[in-house]
C-alpha cells in the first residue's frame, strides 16, 4: 500500500507542478497581449489561472500531508522524549484529520451547488472547478490515515 501511495503522491506532485507552469503561461500570455499588443484578447486566461490555482492548492495539500511538510509547532515534542513526542504529533494529526473530514464534506456540498453554475468567460460547469476541494481533501485523508497508523506503531514501540 505504501508503494502505491508513494506513486500517487509523485503523480500528484507532477500534476501540481504542471498546473503551476500552465498558470505562469496563461498569465504571461495575457500580460503580453494586454500591455504589449494593447488588446485584451484572452478574457478567459485570468479565469483559467484562478481555477488552476484552486486545483494546485488542493492537490498540493495532499503532497504536503504525505511528506509531513505542513507548518506545525515543533518545539514541544523533542522536549517530551520519544514516546510523548509521538503522542503530541499524533494529537496534531488527529486535529488535522478532523479538519480534512470537514473540508472534504463541505467540498462535496460546494461541488453539488457548482453543478448549476457556469463560469462567466470559459462557460464551464463550476463543479469541475469545485471538485478539486473534495478530491484534494480525500487524497489528504488517505495520506494522513497512513501517517496516523505509522505514528500509532511508533507510539507502541513496534514501528522501528
Amino acid at each position: 500500500m505504501r508503494v502505491f501511495l508513494d506513486r500517487c503522491e509523485r503523480i500528484q506532485a507532477k500534476i501540481t507542478f504542471g498546473f503551476l507552469i500552465l498558470i505562469t503561461i496563461a498569465v504571461s500570455v495575457q500580460v503580453f497581449v494586454r500591455y504589449v499588443l494593447q488588446k485584451p484578447l484572452f478574457l478567459w486566461s485570468e479565469e483559467l489561472a484562478r481555477y488552476l490555482l484552486l486545483w494546485m492548492v488542493f492537490l498540493g495539500i495532499g503532497v504536503g500531508v504525505k511528506n509531513d511538510a505542513h507548518f506545525a509547532m515543533d518545539v514541544l515534542p523533542p522536549l517530551l522524549g520519544r514516546r510523548w513526542g509521538v503522542a503530541v504529533r499524533l494529537f496534531n494529526d488527529l486535529c488535522m484529520l478532523t479538519i480534512l473530514v470537514l473540508l472534504t464534506l463541505a467540498g462535496l456540498r460546494f461541488t453539488y451547488f457548482g453543478l448549476y453554475q457556469y463560469s462567466p468567460n470559459m462557460e464551464i460547469v463550476m463543479a469541475l472547478v469545485f471538485v478539486a476541494i473534495p478530491i484534494g481533501g480525500a487524497l489528504s485523508l488517505v495520506y494522513l490515515i497512513e501517517r496516523i497508523q505509522q505514528r500509532i506503531r511508533d507510539f507502541r514501540g513496534d514501528g522501528q
